[in-house]
């Protein structure tokens, strides 16, 4: 939400205004930069945040390779 406060000079009132939007539109996550990620976890609110990619841990996939040996 974001919002604005007016107060008048000689008015002692105040108007209050609030106007609610999504915590990020969709050109702000396509815009996101590399390794930033929005997490979410049920009971906390999202974070956004800057982790390393799995490449930079090491992690290494073996490629699939079907045995027909095994069968």
């Amino acid at each position: 939400m974001s919002g604005s406060i007016s107060k008048g000079k000689n008015d002692p009132t105040q108007s209050l205004q609030m106007i609610e939007r999504p915590l990020m539109t969709p050109d702000e996550l396509k815009t996101m930069p590399k390794g930033g990620f929005v997490v979410m976890k049920t009971g906390v609110h999202p974070m956004q945040v800057q982790l390393r990619l799995f490449l930079d841990w090491g992690i290494r996939f073996q490629r699939f390779q079907r045995r027909l040996s095994a069968r």
